[in-house]
């Protein structure tokens, strides 16, 4: 039993099922429904739900951003201070021991480890822009990009090498890391929208030395997707 490490996952908005939990960890799923009919589907999975002081919405802009606030650890966090390390996952994922364990070996005493990823935001933005939950904010997307074009240029934005959102694994007793996850949660809180993928990375280019970028092929022949049900668009994402 691996007692260093916490794994934490999101239910916001609709209603998702959940994968099993990794064997050997302490697993939480966050979220803001806290009905018995769900905590015992997270019970039967292996999950110890926390449930958000947040509001259940079905609004899925809005339960979106729920989600990252888990993410980005925006919540009460006194159940995981025992922790070394705490990996975020979304819950369509699964991640055996092994790949946790390779995580460890390639954080390089990083704040946080992520997938790498090849693609920029110009193309994020354009391909975000097909889901209804990131088209009703598509002007705060904008301004979050503008702004930061504004203070630092265009330049930085030309890179292919970007993080992918799917997971992060933070390196918990590394002195310094309440202070990167503030910056990250004022930055959530500033710009008010759900597309992670743009604003973590706009953050991780001006802080490339506190993140340490995973190849896929590392990830144990890469992280699969686990679906126990039929996603639908306008409804599930």
């Amino acid at each position: 039993m691996d007692k260093s490490t916490a794994i934490i996952t999101a239910i916001t908005g609709n209603w998702f099922n959940l994968n099993e939990s990794t064997k050997g960890f302490d697993s939480y799923v966050l979220s803001t429904r806290s009905g018995d009919e769900f905590k015992q589907h997270a019970k039967e999975k292996g999950w110890e739900l926390i449930t958000l002081d947040k509001p259940h919405t079905e609004n899925l802009s809005d339960a979106s951003i729920q989600s990252k606030d888990v993410k980005f650890l925006n919540f009460n966090r006194s159940k995981l201070e025992k922790y070394d390390y705490i990996l975020y996952h979304d819950h369509k994922y699964y991640f055996n021991q092994n790949q946790i364990n390779i995580l460890k070996e390639n954080l390089n005493d990083k704040y946080i480890a992520a997938g790498e990823d090849s693609f920029s935001v110009f193309i994020e933005y354009f391909r975000c822009m097909f889901y209804e939950r990131y088209k009703v904010v598509e002007h705060k997307i904008r301004n979050n990009i503008d702004l930061f074009t504004q203070d630092h240029g265009w330049h930085l934005l030309n890179t292919q090498e970007s993080a992918n959102m799917s997971y992060l694994f933070w390196n918990m007793k590394k002195d310094g890391v309440e202070k990167v996850i503030k910056e990250l949660q004022e930055e959530q809180k500033k710009h008010d929208h759900p597309e992670c993928q743009i604003l973590f990375n706009l953050w991780y280019y001006l802080n490339r030395d506190k993140v340490q970028l995973v190849k896929p092929h590392i990830i144990d022949g890469g992280l699969k997707r686990k679906l126990n049900e039929k996603y639908l668009m306008g409804k599930h994402y």
